[in-house]
Formats: structure tokens, C-alpha cells, sequence
């Protein structure tokens, strides 16, 4: 039995935070930011998933380019 999972690779990409506009802050604040938000591209012998979407298209590019660069679809 051959282990079907074998080929089976993962990337994680942690977006830095993004401004976020907002009305109220903490004494010393200087502007509201989102977290910083991960996404994963599990990568298959042919194509890639990614998972968790990200805020921005920006920050979508870098896990894109990672699956090109592995030559997955």
C-alpha cells in the first residue's frame, strides 16, 4: 500500500497587521490595526489549496506567488 499523503507539503504566510479605520482609541494609540492574519498553501503533487483568506489582495500575492513557484494550480 502506497501512502497516499507522501506528496502532501504546506507553506504559512503571516500577513503583516493592516491599518484599520476606527473612531476610538486607547490613550497612546496612534491608529487601530487588523491582527495579523495567516494563510496556508497545502500543496499537492499537482495543485495547492489555500486556506484562510486573507484582508487584502495585497497580502493574498505573496501565498499566490509560492504556488506558482511550485508549479501548482
Amino acid at each position: 500500500m502506497t501512502d497516499q499523503f507522501a506528496s502532501l507539503s504546506w507553506d504559512v504566510h503571516v500577513a503583516p497587521p493592516e491599518p484599520m479605520p476606527g473612531g476610538d482609541l486607547a490613550p497612546g494609540e496612534e491608529g487601530a490595526s487588523w491582527s495579523p492574519i495567516s494563510a496556508d498553501a497545502d500543496l499537492g503533487r499537482a495543485d495547492a489549496v489555500l486556506v484562510d483568506a486573507l484582508l487584502t489582495v495585497g497580502q493574498s500575492q505573496r501565498p499566490g506567488r509560492v504556488v506558482a513557484a511550485h508549479r501548482r494550480t
